[in-house]
């Protein structure tokens, strides 16, 4: 599998990515296609920290082999949210400042679904990341009452 650059950017621009951050979207990609289940904390990792990141991310929705797969990372993330992990709720949280096109009008119905099964761990969650990282969430944070 090969991950496009997209969005206009080079490869040189891109280099703000982790370590091992490709080979484990790739790792978790290949997991899912077996129909195997991935570790939470690959799972966990496979969620984009940066815009960089978050163009790798959603480009495999673009690449035919990976596109089903995708759907299913997410849909794992969401339940994985929807049980209560903290750690993966944040990381989802922060990653409202890079979501754009439709993959923002799926992601921004997901939060409203989070709300409604976890609001209090939301409101508990996004207290906890710096306001600029969540400007994005500002009326959802209004909507589910959050202190």
């Amino acid at each position: 599998m090969s991950f496009g650059t997209g969005f206009c950017q080079t490869a040189s621009e891109l280099k703000q990515v982790r370590g091992k951050y490709r080979d484990s979207l790739v790792k978790v990609i290949e997991i899912i296609n077996k129909e195997k289940e991935p570790r939470v904390n690959l799972i966990e990792f496979s969620i984009p920290e940066n815009e960089e990141e978050s163009i790798l991310f959603y480009s495999l929705d673009q690449q035919k082999e990976s596109s089903s797969a995708f759907h299913i990372l997410g849909r794992k993330i969401r339940e994985l949210i929807s049980g209560g992990n903290h750690t993966i709720l944040r990381k989802y949280l922060i990653l409202s400042q890079y979501v754009d096109g439709y993959f923002a009008e799926a992601y921004f119905d997901h939060i409203e679904s989070i709300i409604e099964v976890q609001r209090e761990l939301f409101c508990k969650t996004v207290k906890t990341i710096p306001q600029e990282k969540t400007k994005r969430l500002s009326e959802y944070k209004s909507r589910a009452h959050c202190p």
